[in-house]
């Protein structure tokens, strides 16, 4: 027996007995659908948060590493040279002392780095005005606004959000003896702690809110923009330390679990900390350990729900087989060896398992697209506002990973688990 006779007896035995085979692969295929919604969504989830978090420095992440550190009894000088080898070390680059990129009081970074951030045209910038993005309380208090206790509706915090921008960028103001040009807003979010759906809407209690509550967002700080066109800045800021940039958040991400600098929001197990480090734009390293912890949750949750579903399908090919037993037979008469037999019922375990698979796999799509397409709008809002982005992000919570593939061939690494239980009942009697 060839295995293409093997394959068109495994899809026989599918057509010949259609219902109980949509049967069988409908609970399959929900089982697993719950898992895939796990990794997609999440995936999903994830990703559209680095990617706004990113969306103004281009995906960069700017540090501050402090040369001072409170130790908890008294501040200790860090030696310069050695935050800067730590920094290199781990993938970082050295921007310089943090007095060359300090402005009365302000961050200054470069426009190269912070280009995606800028909404009004440097060139239109008088050289005696310092371009800067301002942060959600400077923003308020130039609009002399404060933040709602909360917002009725999520429309009207998007009213909130663009009436201020409307009111705050491009204007000119003065700050300890200093003129200041807001040419835009700075990293970070408005009106906000976190991403949950009760910051538009206290009366919303979404599901996901609990998920959402974990995101968190901050103000951020405003930052000065440094271009050529601008006159150099005398600052007398005594604060010491060193402005870094890593290419993407998973390098600063390492460089927070192998370096030795401390941040503010996490401590890890092991880590020896002999200076403070603070990000002034781009993905937290925070954050992206927070995911990696979520991840782990989810993929527990999703590997119980796995055992359960091998189970399942494990007991299912049982009664499959016993209920076979009379077709079982007729390949024998016919001259079936064993073996052949073994071999149409692995095509035919595979043939429904990948049915599963794929069934598994759009259904969950197709749960995750919906409740983005359903919360669309609260999404838009939450990332919007909360990344003081300059327009709504179209955001769809699916997302592809490796877990998903690798959750898929666990299903159809049943089919010899199959075979294996089922061995005595293929033998001739």
């Amino acid at each position: 027996m060839r295995i293409w006779d093997a394959m068109y007896l495994g899809w026989a035995n599918l057509r010949s007995h259609l219902g109980r085979s949509l049967l069988v692969l409908g609970v399959i295929s929900v089982l697993f659908c719950l898992i895939f919604v796990a990794q997609l969504g999440f995936q999903g989830l994830e990703n559209q948060y680095m990617a706004a978090a990113g969306q103004k420095s281009s995906g960069k992440v700017v540090i501050f590493a402090n040369a001072v550190m409170d130790n908890g009894e008294e501040y200790v000088k860090v030696d310069p040279e050695m935050i800067k080898q730590d920094i290199e070390a781990n993938g970082g680059m050295i921007l310089g002392d943090v007095q060359d990129y300090m402005v009365g009081g302000y961050f200054a970074l470069p426009e190269s780095l912070i280009g995606e951030a800028i909404e009004v045209s440097l060139s239109q910038v008088s050289t005696v005005k310092m371009p800067i993005l301002l942060n959600a309380n400077e923003a308020l208090g130039l609009a002399e606004k404060g933040c709602p206790q909360y917002f009725k509706n999520a429309e009207s915090k998007r009213e909130f959000y663009l009436d201020l921008r409307e009111n705050v960028i491009g204007r000119s103001f003065e700050k300890n003896g200093m003129e200041y040009v807001a040419v835009g807003l700075a990293p970070g979010g408005m009106c906000t702690s976190n991403l949950s759906f009760s910051g538009l809407d206290r009366s919303n209690n979404s599901i996901l809110n609990p998920l959402l509550e974990y995101l968190a967002v901050d103000g951020g700080a405003s930052i000065g923009v440094q271009d050529q066109q601008s006159e150099p800045y005398d600052d007398s800021s005594e604060l010491s330390g060193i402005i870094a940039v890593f290419d993407n958040s998973n390098e600063v991400y390492e460089y927070m679990r192998h370096g030795h600098g401390g941040f503010m929001g996490i401590e890890l197990p092991g880590q020896d900390v002999q200076y403070n480090v603070s990000v002034i734009a781009g993905m937290s390293p925070e954050m992206v350990y927070l995911f990696r912890v979520m991840h782990l949750v989810i993929n527990i949750g999703c590997a119980v729900l796995a055992i359960v579903g091998v189970i399942v399908v494990i007991f299912t090919s049982i009664r499959l087989v016993d209920q076979n037993r009379q077709t079982m037979q007729l390949y024998r008469v016919l001259g079936a060896t064993t073996g052949q037999i073994k071999l149409v019922y692995a095509c035919y375990f595979l043939e429904l398992m990948i049915g599963a698979v794929i069934g598994a796999f759009v259904l969950a799509s197709v749960i995750t697209v919906l409740c983005s397409v359903i919360n669309q709008t609260n999404l838009e809002i939450l990332f919007m506002t909360g990344f003081n982005l300059s327009e709504a992000p179209r955001v769809v919570l699916w997302g592809m990973n490796w877990w998903v593939v690798g959750f898929g061939f666990i299903m159809l690494m049943t089919v010899p688990s199959c075979l294996f239980v089922n061995r005595g009942n293929f033998r001739h009697r």
